[in-house]
């Protein structure tokens, strides 16, 4: 069975949980986290690289673990959107609608897809 590989921006603490449940199922791997989040991570095979942009541009990573600070989301979302990547993207998606519904727009049109997960991050 071929692995979804994720990449992750943002380890804080819900990060950190996201971490731990990609880690778990054979079906998924932790592949790759931006230097300055890499701190306390245990993910044998977790590559480092050089900020979101980097990761984002990772041709290796199917899908965007987006774990970042309010505001931050659309950007990255959007970032990964442009490889046609998958965005999971932490609640709430934005603290603002109009830059929500931007986001989701501009997913659609690149054929990824986001989410928000409310009961459990996978």
């Amino acid at each position: 069975m071929k692995k979804i590989r994720f990449g992750a921006l943002g380890y804080g603490a819900i990060g950190r949980v996201y971490g731990r449940i990609i880690q778990n199922p054979p079906c998924a791997a932790l592949i790759a986290m931006p230097n300055a989040d890499v701190r306390g991570v245990s993910a044998p095979h977790c590559e480092c690289c050089n900020g979101c942009q980097a990761l984002l541009q990772n041709a290796e990573i199917d899908v965007a673990a987006i774990c970042l600070s309010l505001g931050m989301h659309k950007e990255a979302a959007c970032g990964a959107a442009k490889p046609h990547k998958h965005a999971l993207c932490e609640k709430p998606i934005d603290v603002e609608r109009a830059r929500a519904q931007k986001m989701g727009w501009i997913l659609a049109k690149k054929t990824a897809s986001h989410s928000e997960r409310r009961a459990a991050p996978l």
